[in-house]
């Protein structure tokens, strides 16, 4: 048996289990600077405060400022592919059926998965022109025009599944050139910061949580005592960390591209 979870939710969970071991999270602070001396990194964010650490982790997605303040900015690659999905309440063709399903159509793919007893997340992905990455909910219209579209005439559930879809967003699929190194001096990166991905593997938050073990397994290997690191150990720890995980990451990069195109076989 498969059950998913709820993005809300467990962002819910790592934040109330964030908060319950006294880690004061700061909301309304996008990072866009950083100076990095002998001993600190001092960064800037967008709201004008700025604020100083031993070192810094950088886990601020596709578009992210650190890793174009480390290596320079870059065009974000699409896919050629963009997605859009909802939750629904579950048909009766899936009633009682937790597990992942795929549904193959003319250059149509759905997947879709259980995250409640009574509800179903999904989403179906397309060749299209690029689509921003921005996970917006689409105008009452626009989710209308995909709830009355052909795609509901599928069968098997999934046309069921489109019909009731909420909060339905739609998104372009990118990923981003390969990196050589996630870090330089203090500062590291981490998730899609690091190593974005499209998501016909499932992996992109799966990848983010083998980083972040790795990189408090190193820390409290080379580091024991917590006490301040100096840029020779911090080095040591990304070295070691970007060792185990650069080739693993950019091999499922390449794998989820691939698969994303498998799926969508026009003809």
């Amino acid at each position: 048996p498969l059950i998913g979870v709820r993005r809300a939710e467990f962002q819910r969970l790592l934040i109330d289990t964030a908060e319950k071991h006294g880690i004061e999270i700061k909301w309304g602070h996008q990072a866009i600077e950083f100076e990095q001396s002998e001993d600190a990194v001092e960064v800037t964010f967008v709201n004008g405060i700025k604020d100083t650490a031993s070192f810094v982790v950088g886990c601020d997605g596709l578009h992210s400022n650190t890793r174009i303040a480390l290596f320079g900015k870059e065009k974000a690659s699409f896919t050629g592919l963009a997605q859009f999905g909802g939750l629904s309440p579950t048909p009766p063709d899936l009633q009682g059926k937790f597990a992942l399903v795929s549904h193959y159509g003319n250059g149509r793919h759905m997947v879709s998965y259980p995250v409640a007893e009574d509800k179903y997340s999904w989403a179906i992905t397309i060749r299209e022109t690029e689509v921003k990455e921005d996970w917006k909910i689409q105008h009452i219209e626009q989710q209308n025009e995909i709830r009355r579209g052909p795609l509901s005439d599928w069968g098997f559930g999934a046309g069921d599944l489109v019909k009731t879809g909420q909060k339905i967003v739609k998104y372009g699929l990118y990923d981003r050139p390969e990196l050589k190194s996630w870090f330089k001096g203090r500062i590291v990166l981490l998730g899609d910061a690091a190593h974005p991905t499209s998501p016909h593997l499932g992996q992109g938050a799966n990848q983010a949580f083998e980083d972040i073990y790795h990189i408090m397994r190193l820390l409290k290997k080379y580091n024991p005592s917590a006490g301040h690191p100096s840029t020779e150990l911090l080095s040591q720890v990304f070295i070691d960390y970007q060792v185990l995980r650069l080739s693993r990451t950019s091999e499922l990069v390449r794998r989820a591209r691939q698969q994303g195109e498998a799926r969508v076989v026009e003809g």
